[in-house]
């Protein structure tokens, strides 16, 4: 019965919250269109709030034909009067989204956009649009190591491909050469493997790292100490993590089939860079 009691109390309590949070809303809101909204009446007809409680005035064709300085003048009375960061303006088919500095107390406008107006379709900008969608890559990676009987095992890895979905899914050609032997011998054997791998990321944003999982097929070449070359198919799975610095990823991946093999290695990502900022 207690725990009960206070299930009422709590709810009550967020109930009188709710309806005051409400109250002080709707007076704010009297308050700005009595004192604000009427001195600026042949701009606009209503002011209303957004779903996320940003304020949204109707404007009028009188105000969309002001220049851009007499625009700035009033909404900078305008949201310091109403104390918001941002103010939605829009008429007809226009649009403005007007933001204000809370550190330095200016206006500005973030953004204008007009519902009629075409979306561009010349090459210059949908060439672009196609990259930044689906963004090429090139990996580089390899592995030198030597043990105490001087055995050698030198491997080189590369993958050309391109994302599916952005930082998501990628797919990729790819080549490698490996090359096994000891330091003072000329018995060395080669492998070679070409084929397609694909990989699918799962980004942890706040760090810049995405582990990753992926698949690949190949066809392996191998020549033996006599120069005989055996062909194979060979399907693997990769897992490993990417830690995306400057224009590219630093990745480390472990990648299990007939063998299991460990790469380290940078993928280049044009316009990664740039993306970010």
């Amino acid at each position: 019965m207690k725990q009960m009691r206070q299930l009422y109390i709590l709810l009550f309590a967020l109930l009188l919250g709710n309806q005051y949070i409400h109250a002080q809303v709707s007076t704010k809101m009297e308050t700005f269109m009595g004192k604000v909204l009427t001195e600026y009446k042949l701009y606009f007809n209503k002011a209303e709030l957004t779903e996320n409680g940003q304020l949204s005035l109707s404007a009028l064709d009188d105000y969309f034909m002001l220049p851009v300085e007499k625009k700035n003048e009033i909404m900078e009375y305008i949201t310091y009067q109403w104390q918001g960061s941002l103010v939605l303006v829009h008429g007809g088919t226009q649009n403005e989204l007007w933001g204000r500095n809370s550190e330095n107390g200016k206006t500005n406008l973030i953004k204008d956009w007009n519902l009629n107006e075409s979306q561009p379709t010349s090459t210059e900008t949908s060439e672009p649009e196609k990259l930044s969608r689906h963004p090429c890559f090139f990996y580089l990676g390899g592995l030198g190591m030597m043990d105490s009987n001087q055995n050698i095992n030198l491997a080189l890895n590369t993958r050309l491909g391109f994302f599916l979905l952005l930082n998501r899914w990628d797919l990729a050609a790819t080549y490698s050469i490996n090359f096994m032997g000891t330091k003072d011998s000329q018995n060395v054997t080669g492998r070679t493997n070409v084929g397609v791998m694909s990989k699918v990321y799962f980004p942890i944003k706040e760090y810049n790292i995405s582990p990753n999982i992926g698949g690949g097929i190949s066809m392996s070449s191998y020549t033996d100490v006599q120069k005989v070359t055996t062909q194979t198919i060979n399907e693997s799975l990769l897992f490993g993590i990417s830690w995306f610095i400057g224009f590219g990823s630093l990745d480390i991946g472990i990648q299990t089939g007939s063998e299991v093999t460990t790469m380290i290695g940078f993928t280049i990502i044009p316009g990664l860079k740039s993306r970010k900022k």
